[in-house]
C-alpha cells in the first residue's frame, strides 16, 4: 500500500482557488464546479477536487500546475502561472495578489468604486463588519464590476447593478 502522502492543508488555499475559478468563468461551487474541475483530468475525482476547493488541501504539484495553467489561460488577461501558483499556495502575505495586476490601469478608481459600493450595501442592509470578510468581499465587488463592464466612474453604477452586486455578495441577506 504505497500511496502518495496526503498534501498538507494550506490555510486560505480554497478561497484563493475559488477566486481564480471565478475569474476563469467556472461555475459557482454549488452549481457544479466540483464536477467541472474533476472532468478536466480523468485522474481527478470529485472527492479530491472537493478537498482542494473546500478543505484547503493542496493538490499534488503536477495537478496544481495543470489546473492553474488551465484556469489562468481562461481569464481575461492571462498572467504567468508561476505567480498564480505561488499566490494560491502561500497567500497574499508572501506573494502579491495577481488579481491586482489583472485590473485595468484605473485600478485605484475601481477599488474606490468597489469600496463605496460595498459600504453602501453594508449600510443599506445593516451588516456589521464582523458579518463578512471585507477583503474577500472587496475583491468580489471589483470582479463583479469588471464582469458587468461598469467603468470606474460612480455615475456608471445604476441601482439595478448595485442590487445585483448586493444579491451576489450577500445572497442570504438580500432579496431581489
Amino acid at each position: 500500500m504505497s500511496q502518495e502522502p496526503q498534501a498538507p492543508n494550506c490555510r486560505g488555499f480554497s478561497s484563493r482557488l475559488n477566486m481564480l475559478c471565478g475569474l476563469a468563468g467556472e461555475r459557482d461551487l454549488g452549481a457544479g464546479r466540483l464536477e467541472d474541475i474533476a472532468d478536466l483530468n480523468p485522474a481527478w475525482n470529485v472527492d479530491d477536487v472537493r478537498q482542494w476547493l473546500c478543505e484547503d488541501q493542496l493538490p499534488p504539484r503536477g495537478d496544481l500546475s495543470a489546473l492553474v495553467s488551465f484556469l489562468v489561460a481562461n481569464t481575461e488577461k492571462p498572467q504567468p502561472t508561476s505567480h498564480w501558483e505561488a499566490y494560491l499556495v502561500f497567500g497574499g502575505e508572501l506573494v502579491p495578489n495577481p488579481l491586482r495586476s489583472m485590473m485595468s490601469t484605473s485600478s485605484n478608481a475601481y477599488l474606490t468604486l468597489a469600496a463605496k459600493t460595498l459600504t453602501a450595501i453594508t449600510d443599506e442592509y445593516e451588516l456589521r463588519a464582523s458579518d463578512y470578510d471585507a477583503e474577500q468581499k472587496l475583491r468580489e465587488t471589483v470582479e463583479l464590476l469588471s464582469r458587468l463592464h461598469i467603468d470606474s466612474r460612480i455615475d456608471s453604477l445604476q441601482p439595478g447593478h448595485r442590487l445585483m452586486i448586493a444579491a451576489s455578495l450577500f445572497p442570504d441577506r438580500v432579496r431581489g
